[in-house]
């Protein structure tokens, strides 16, 4: 069974699928009420569930803490869990009090994380820990037509993790290319963007795979170490070449499927984006090349996770 408290279920939910598991979401008819009646509506569902369906194995997406007590609360003698670690376990100023007390928790179950540091930090716990991207496929052929004249897309939500105001410098010192920013920006955002700034608003599922496709490159771009952009991923998966933040744990994904900047760094920014430009043909072939090694040992991960469920 796959247990999320939110409404982005990314990775997590993905996974359960693939392991052929039942997903449980929460009703919405409480989505809006104020917090703690909302956790408490959530953790009496969450019980409930458990205790109808008794399953053997649970994926949890974590954070909020709340989700994980009620979890250990439920659950069977024999049922295992399996915890997705989002950054936010980690890092989010609303749940750094219970890292430390989660991981305690966790101890004798099995946790995912995106990336080495946050495995030793797990290990370091006591807790067996995963590293497990989002799930990989290739949806581009790596024969395929490379874009050399097409505009630079920048998938954002207008997070605080989010250096747009660095990007939307960057784009003023590459008046020759169209820049692209997908979710809902700001008038204030917009009023400030140079002549060569498009903003698409929200775009469909598919809408947004068009634009992959036709774009010369992507910007992936946070603030927030040990993060890991789903645009980064989606760009990887179509052998786009992109710009993503100079921190260790990308630059360990990513390799050479990728240029690297200081987040707040327009020049650095504008630099790669140039540098993709020259030859965008190289950083193609060398996403294609991550992608494969990725989607190799995502496949080792997995037949760990099958043996569990």
């Amino acid at each position: 069974m796959f247990i999320s408290w939110v409404d982005h279920h990314g990775r997590s939910e993905a996974l359960a699928r693939k392991l052929g598991m039942e997903t449980f979401f929460l009703s919405p008819d409480h989505k809006d009420r104020v917090l703690p009646i909302r956790y408490w509506q959530a953790m009496k569902e969450t019980r409930a569930a458990i205790l109808s369906n008794q399953p053997n194995v649970i994926i949890l997406m974590l954070p909020p803490a709340p989700a994980l007590l009620t979890v250990l609360m439920s659950m069977g003698r024999g049922t295992r869990l399996i915890a997705d670690l989002h950054t936010g376990f980690f890092s989010d100023r609303k749940w750094r009090w219970f890292t430390r007390l989660g991981l305690w928790m966790l101890r004798g179950s099995t946790v995912l994380v995106t990336n080495e540091a946050l495995r030793e930090r797990c290990a370091a716990a006591g807790v067996d820990a995963l590293i497990m991207h989002d799930l990989l496929e290739a949806t581009s052929s790596s024969d395929g037509d490379v874009v050399r004249d097409g505009p630079v897309l920048c998938p954002l939500s207008y997070a605080n993790d989010e250096p747009v105001s660095s990007i939307l410098q960057a784009a003023a010192e590459c008046p020759e290319l169209t820049f692209i920013l997908t979710g809902k920006a700001s008038e204030r955002i917009k009023m400030s963007a140079p002549a060569n700034v498009r903003f698409s608003g929200y775009v469909s599922a598919g809408e947004y795979r068009d634009l992959v496709a036709s774009s010369l490159a992507v910007v992936a771009m946070t603030t927030r170490d040990f993060t890991m952009q789903r645009a980064g991923y989606e760009a990887l998966m179509a052998g786009k070449p992109q710009v993503t933040a100079d921190f260790p744990v990308l630059r360990e994904f990513l390799g050479e499927a990728a240029l690297y900047a200081v987040p707040d760094s327009a020049a650095q920014i504008a630099a790669a984006i140039r540098e993709i430009k020259a030859d965008p043909v190289h950083y193609s072939d060398s996403a294609f090349k991550v992608l494969e090694a990725a989607i190799g040992e995502q496949g080792r991960t997995l037949s760990s996770l099958q043996e569990i469920v």
